[in-house]
């Protein structure tokens, strides 16, 4: 698929991820929305629009000042578990800023 295509930017692989890892969420929450009365899905169906919305534009806004979106808690952790198995083909992109930004700040969490 287009998230691992080794031509395309890491940074859209990764919001490609997290959309794809968003979009398993929807349907997880909209299959466990069944067995509900209808009132309880209507307002969960608008918390699950509200938080879909939400992730989507914080990663739109993040992504356009050109840092990973990592603040989507399991989203950016699957993403992150993944990107870094497809490296760019043309060996002009850089991901080791990606990746430092990533794993430095967790390695100083882990030494305090």
């Amino acid at each position: 698929g287009l998230a691992a295509n080794k031509s395309l930017p890491a940074l859209l692989r990764y919001n490609l991820r997290q959309a794809i890892t968003l979009d398993i969420f929807l349907v997880l929450a909209t299959l466990a929305q069944t067995p509900l009365p209808l009132e309880i899905v209507g307002f969960s169906s608008t918390v699950i629009y509200l938080v879909v919305t939400s992730c989507c534009l914080y990663s739109i806004a993040v992504s356009l000042s050109g840092n990973l979106p990592t603040g989507l808690g399991v989203l950016s952790e699957v993403a992150e578990f993944q990107i870094f198995d497809t490296a760019p083909s043309d060996g002009k992109e850089d991901t080791s800023k990606f990746y430092d930004k990533l794993f430095k700040n967790t390695n100083k969490d882990e030494e305090k």
